[in-house]
């Protein structure tokens, strides 16, 4: 049986043979920042293409932008996933 170190070893090689995108600190830290509730308003109400659904939930973009009290749901939301 493979140790976690063997394993490791063996995710670098197979890792190794692509050419995969490396993010530097400053990339890390914008990604790994919290949402704000002006950058979910913001797309929902700017970046959003009108009569299309934004996901998997099926609600058109119009939904959204007419409920806006969603805006604090989705922001608690993402909040919570992040901590999980």
């Amino acid at each position: 049986m493979a140790t976690n170190w063997q394993q490791t070893e063996e995710m670098d090689k197979f890792l190794e043979t692509y050419k995969l995108l490396r993010q530097n600190q400053e990339e890390i830290d914008n990604l790994n920042r919290p949402i704000t509730s002006s950058e979910i308003e913001l797309v929902i109400k700017k970046k959003l293409t009108a009569n299309k659904s934004s996901g998997t939930d099926g609600f058109i973009v119009e939904f959204y932008q007419t409920h806006e009290e969603l805006i604090l749901n989705l922001l608690k939301l993402f909040q919570k996933v992040k901590e999980e």
